[in-house]
């Protein structure tokens, strides 16, 4: 279990002329953190130094980048010994897919569920994927 005081580093401070640290302790990251600012002032690097010290620190992590570059450069922090848990899955990249079966842990008995979950999906003018989204 992580150490609820272990601290992650995101930001310094230049108290009296000496450099300080300082970040957000883990029993605090529980919670939503919700990251701000215009463009070009440090939103990514942020997010990417703490998914680094996560990777360096052992912890697991889901790391979302519409633009990829930044998971790509996630990519050389994981742990040799991590590499096997790692699942990088690129929507764009079409030469390496993956697949997903939303059946695959779902016992006989409930599969009728899932399917009828897609077929209100399927049938429903504001959840249609294949439509503009629903303005009722």
């Amino acid at each position: 279990m992580e150490n609820p005081e272990r601290v992650t580093f995101f930001a310094a401070t230049d108290a009296r002329g000496k450099y300080v640290p300082f970040g957000i302790k883990a029993k605090d990251r529980d919670r939503h953190m919700y990251v701000i600012g215009k463009t070009g002032m440090g939103k990514s690097t942020l997010l990417e130094n703490m998914a680094i010290q996560d990777l360096r620190n052992g912890e697991g992590l889901a790391f979302l980048d519409p633009h990829g570059g930044t998971a790509e450069r996630l990519l050389d922090f994981i742990p040799e010994n991590r590499i096997k848990d790692v699942v990088y899955f690129a929507p764009f990249d079409l030469e390496h897919p993956i697949a997903f079966n939303v059946m695959e842990d779902v016992g006989y008995d409930k599969r009728h569920l899932v399917v009828s979950i897609f077929s209100r999906i399927r049938s429903s003018p504001c959840l249609n994927i294949r439509t503009r989204p629903c303005s009722a």
